[in-house]
């Protein structure tokens, strides 16, 4: 079990390199937090610079699908569902029996019945075919989106529009990064009768004593986030900007809608890095997060999008190439070690549009949450810095320097 990083004096420089005002505004972000966790919960390192600290409330956008499979496991193990069920029984409101095959003249959808039922494991691989409004032109004609940047100022609107369907595609055709997790979580109030907050502080948060992760913004979270001047632009300056998600939200998103501290996130991984902990009750449950779920096929089509998604860091695309991508229920999952950083074969990872990652490598023992609060991803700082920290780490604890 790791005990301890080497050198963490030279994790500290790099972070504070980061946020220096004075560096390369594609190579810096104006916060960072890391906070690393050993199988024991233990924290074996934890360092903020900049605009915040690893106290400090953040949004996890996108990293809240590395929670909401927590949830939907716990269900499975007390019977309350499978994970081959058809969940549309439990959805009246949600059409997961037709695909968008296009928009008529009158700008109505053109609908076609599956062949395939949309189970809870198609949920949670990405594998339902409700695909995600922006990368859905289709979808985005049928909501009369313009500007798919104007769009994610009212992310939530338009989550819950899409994730009660159609759908893009047939059911395990083709793996599409989709709002599944967020039909997860409406499947999830559905059998519990429960909101997804109510749930998520009962079965997650309360057992691990966690005070500031919730799906309503708890106190002390940041009245702005960072975007750039120019939108996709990585030389234009950072400025701060409104969060794209309600104080108030009217749904509890479980693709987006989280929030936590860098020291409370890191601490749910750590959980499921140790067999599940004080989540699960058998640590198989745990081992499903990581467990390939892909076709062939399917395994394309995410390698095809992580060549997309990374594209403003030449490093992690090349990272990426011989990594042998897979999906689990829930987590990316590369099958080989990634070399060029030092992540081992097996790690779950996933990563937010706040400019939040985060990664689970069992092999060496080490549970990490690395946060900037930076909007939208992927940025040519946010890609640098998620690449070179994940190297430092690994360089710090085999003793490098």
């Amino acid at each position: 079990m790791v005990s301890s990083i080497h050198h963490p004096d030279i994790l500290d420089k790099l972070l504070a390199g980061l946020t220096d005002p004075a560096a390369p505004r594609n190579k810096s972000v104006p916060g960072v937090a890391l906070v690393i966790r050993s199988k024991d919960g233990r924290i074996i390192y934890s360092q903020g610079n900049g605009s915040f600290d690893t106290s400090t409330p953040s949004w996890l956008a996108s990293c809240t699908k590395l929670v909401t499979p927590i949830a939907l496991l716990q269900l499975v193990e007390k019977g309350l569902i499978t994970l081959d069920e058809p969940v549309q029984r439990f959805l009246p409101q949600c059409d997961l029996s037709h695909v968008l095959v296009g928009i008529d003249g009158e700008g109505k959808p053109m609908l076609q019945p599956v062949t395939t039922v949309v189970t809870l494991r198609n949920l949670l691989n990405h594998t339902n075919g409700l695909g995600n409004l922006f990368t859905s032109p289709a979808r985005m004609r049928l909501f009369g989106i313009q500007n798919p940047e104007e769009a994610l100022k009212e992310m939530l609107k338009y989550t819950k529009m899409t994730y009660q369907g159609p759908l893009d595609h047939e059911p395990e055709s083709a793996w599409s990064y989709s709002t599944g997790p967020d039909t997860a979580g409406l499947l999830l109030e559905a059998i519990t009768r429960q909101n997804f907050e109510d749930y998520l502080q009962a079965h997650i948060c309360q057992p691990l004593n966690l005070k500031s992760t919730s799906f309503i913004p708890p106190p002390g979270l940041p009245d702005s986030i960072a975007s750039r001047t120019v939108v996709g632009d990585s030389t234009s300056e950072w400025q701060k900007v409104d969060y794209p998600m309600s104080r108030n939200p009217e749904m509890h998103s479980g693709g987006s809608g989280l929030y936590s501290t860098a020291e409370e996130f890191s601490l749910i991984l750590a959980e499921v890095l140790n067999d599940g902990g004080r989540l699960f009750e058998h640590a198989e449950t745990a081992g499903l997060l990581f467990e390939s779920q892909l076709t062939t096929a399917a395994k394309r089509d995410l390698g095809a999008f992580l060549q997309q998604t990374l594209a403003t860091s030449p490093d992690t695309v090349k990272a990426w190439e011989t990594a042998e991508p897979e999906f689990g229920l829930g987590y990316l999952v590369n099958a080989k070690d990634i070399v060029e950083t030092g992540r081992k074969a097996g790690t779950g990872s996933w990563w937010g549009m706040s400019g939040t990652t985060a990664w689970i490598d069992r092999k060496t023992g080490i549970a990490c949450a690395l946060f900037t609060q930076t909007f939208p991803y992927p940025d040519a700082a946010l890609t640098y810095a998620h690449h070179v920290v994940e190297k430092q780490v690994y360089e710090c604890l085999s003793g490098g320097e």
